[in-house]
């Protein structure tokens, strides 16, 4: 009832039988994973009055994973969001931001010609998905990556072109891919250490100064990090305040595949 596609294939390929595994299956630790996401407070309301968010919009430490986060912060923002609704009664919306808003929206239906939501997409990939960038990095290949992706920003984005309304939907969507980009890669170079990402040139988990949640806000149109501590002292485990390899590079280590040279990664 809860995995009912992994079961089914689980069966199929005789590791499950009457909903019991009969056969031992292979695992591996995943990698850690880092999200883009907008901070709420419990009631999935931002910091931007009227503004409520729920699910992968979420940033990490405010939501569950897949279908929990689903069922849960998307039944809790639509109540909070209608009690909202109805505490403010009736709001007007001044025309020219309206207009303004719109005009952005719409703009890659304007052009006669450009530069389609594909390339930006694939562009996009190419930036960031080698795996010595989004699984394995190091500050300096973010760093050409990000350069990568401001370029496309700067140059190519404004002259997205659509021809109809799919594709002006796949234009806003490449728009925002170029965002969550530029986003990642900024605060995963800010975070010196490993805890979100792999990183070779900072393969410790470091809770005596890490212990902190990166903030992005808009300055004038350009992304402005800060740091936040997490706020341990009011949680009922604490987690210790010491620095350590991160257990992944240290079962590389044990296997002989790394070493730690000047406290970064060295591949054997």
């Amino acid at each position: 009832r809860v995995l009912p596609l992994p079961m089914m294939m689980y069966e199929r390929a005789g590791l499950v039988a009457n909903d019991r595994f009969v056969k031992p299956i292979e695992w591996g630790p995943a990698a850690p994973i880092a999200r883009v996401g907008i901070v709420v407070d419990r009631k999935m309301a931002a910091s931007l009055p009227g503004l409520y968010a729920c699910g992968e919009a979420l940033a990490r430490q405010a939501r569950l994973e897949g279908i929990s986060s689903c069922a849960t912060s998307g039944a809790i923002a639509g109540e909070s969001a209608a009690k909202s609704l109805t505490a403010l009664g009736s709001a007007t919306v001044p025309a020219s931001e309206i207009k303004r808003l719109r005009d952005y929206a719409f703009a890659p239906m304007q052009r006669k010609d450009g530069i389609e939501p594909g390339h930006i997409v694939i562009a996009v990939q190419e930036a960031i998905f080698p795996y010595d960038v989004l699984y394995l990095r190091h500050e300096s290949r973010m760093q050409k990556a990000l350069e990568k992706i401001e370029e496309i920003r700067d140059n190519q984005l404004p002259l997205l072109f659509a021809y109809d309304p799919h594709y002006l939907r796949v234009a806003n969507e490449a728009r925002n891919m170029v965002f969550v980009a530029e986003a990642h890669l900024k605060s995963d170079m800010a975070r010196k250490e490993t805890r979100t990402i792999l990183r070779e040139d900072y393969p410790y988990e470091d809770n005596a100064n890490w212990l902190k949640w990166i903030d992005i806000k808009n300055k004038n149109g350009q992304m402005e990090l800060s740091t936040r501590d997490v706020p341990i002292d009011k949680y009922p485990l604490k987690p210790r305040r010491e620095k350590q390899l991160y257990y992944m590079w240290s079962q590389a280590q044990a296997i002989g595949a790394i070493r730690i040279e000047k406290g970064e990664v060295v591949w054997v």
